[in-house]
């Protein structure tokens, strides 16, 4: 269980030392269910 908080620790400490990394991430995240649900509005209108 400690091992799992440490881990934790040291994910959010990377986190925190590359922030543009993580905003790239994050706005992949958004593009992708954007697109999906672009993707599915084209199908239905053609």
């Amino acid at each position: 269980m400690r091992w799992n908080k440490e881990y934790k620790l040291l994910k959010e400490n990377k986190r925190k030392s590359n922030p543009e990394k993580e905003a790239m991430s994050i706005i992949k995240k958004i593009n992708l269910k954007e697109f999906k649900k672009f993707k599915k509005r084209v199908k239905r209108d053609s």
